[in-house]
């Protein structure tokens, strides 16, 4: 009896500390959870803001829930599986798809608090997820941060994570149009400040006093190979595309801008109208607005005066109903239990092709294989006439970026 008395005396303490132990990490454990709840929420949340905020209303979720350190930040975030992109609606955010968009904003963060650090070792922090669009947004900042020196643009392809060239170069389209016309991220910096509280750091977001829409173009013939041009090209057509969204006309502004192109007026018409086709056209596709949808087409192709522009259009409206399905199943997990919901759901926009104009309705599909669609087709065992026709011819190199 002695030693059972004094065993349990010995135990009682160890039992006790045992429960605080146990209490503390129930606490842990419950806190992560509801911190993830809180963070899940808050991007719900930024899904639904306009299109315009959602970059700003992203970034503000993951500096106020991120307080590690740089390398851990990649970890974190494709920890996050339990995140949903959709919104309540078909609408993009300002650089694309949610999806696209938040990444876009982690890349972002990571350029700023590694201000300091070279750019090849900051690439290393980003995940490829929704079309690079982490080291697209890393780039962005870092150029901006960096006064667009002329080095540091040089070395951007070549630093490039492998599998993410195009990704890399569209971007680099991009940075020279800021470059050389103005920085985007000054009118987002604003909204940011204004409406969530970002701190608004002081940069140089205007280094031309002439802004010219020729040299960006001519620009990427020095910064990327000559395979990659085209793609260099649909990055300063996708920043046109983003200033049009704020511009007091519209296209029409942006439209105009290319009319006063003296070298590359086709370029500047064909790649803007590309964009307007996957952020704009698509997203009437994608709510079944279908005459809306190509009344978008017809009025880039008029009044840029180019009817062999609508192929361009339809290009991007395919593009942009594959870029959408990407975000909307980034986190989803295919299993034997909802395989014939997600085979009829990615069926169903593949058919949104349908609903072009007869005379474009391949570059639609062409456009729909520029994507993860493409890979979602052959996975999920679809079938499609038009496809089936395209499909071999598809694997030449074409990836719809942005």
């Amino acid at each position: 009896m002695k030693i059972t008395l004094e065993r349990k005396k010995l135990l009682l303490p160890l039992m006790s500390a045992l429960g605080i132990v146990l209490i503390v990490l129930i606490a842990v454990y419950a806190g992560r959870n509801n911190s993830k709840q809180k963070f899940a929420t808050t991007i719900t949340q930024c899904n639904a803001a306009t299109s315009e905020l959602r970059f700003s209303c992203y970034k503000s979720a993951l500096e106020n829930q991120y307080h590690g350190t740089l390398a851990g930040l990649k970890k974190w975030v494709e920890g996050n599986t339990y995140l949903s992109f959709k919104g309540k609606d078909a609408s993009y955010a300002i650089f694309g798809t949610n999806c696209h968009t938040f990444y876009h904003a982690v890349g972002d963060i990571i350029a700023e608090r590694g201000k300091d650090q070279d750019i090849a070792a900051l690439v290393n922090n980003c995940p490829n997820t929704c079309t690079s669009a982490c080291v697209m947004g890393l780039y962005k900042r870092n150029a901006l941060i960096n006064n667009f020196e002329t080095p540091l643009l040089s070395r951007l392809w070549g630093v490039c994570p492998k599998g993410s060239e195009h990704q890399c170069t569209h971007e680099i389209g991009h940075i020279l149009h800021d470059k050389y016309v103005f920085s985007i991220l000054r009118i987002l910096d604003d909204l940011g400040n204004k409406k969530y509280g970002l701190e608004q750091k002081k940069y140089n977001y205007q280094l031309s006093e002439k802004p010219d829409i020729n040299t960006p173009f001519e620009e990427c013939k020095k910064m990327v190979p000559e395979g990659e041009l085209a793609y260099c090209y649909t990055g300063v057509g996708h920043n046109l595309f983003l200033f049009s969204q704020f511009a007091t006309g519209g296209y029409a502004t942006l439209f105009k801008d290319c009319e006063n192109s003296t070298t590359h007026k086709d370029n500047c018409y064909d790649f803007l109208i590309y964009r307007i086709g996957i952020n704009d056209a698509a997203t009437q596709f994608l709510s079944h607005r279908f005459d809306t949808g190509r009344k978008v087409c017809d009025d880039a192709a008029t009044v840029s005066k180019k009817s062999e522009a609508k192929k361009h259009c339809y290009l991007g409206i395919g593009g942009g109903i594959g870029l959408f399905l990407d975000s909307e199943y980034t986190n989803q997990k295919i299993t034997p239990e909802n395989i014939g919901a997600i085979r009829k759901d990615v069926l169903d926009h593949i058919d949104l092709c349908e609903e072009s104009e007869k005379e474009y309705s391949t570059d639609c599909y062409k456009g729909l294989l520029g994507t993860r669609v493409k890979k979602l087709y052959t996975e999920l065992n679809l079938h499609n006439l038009i496809i089936e026709k395209i499909l071999p011819d598809s694997n030449n190199g074409f990836e719809v970026v942005g």
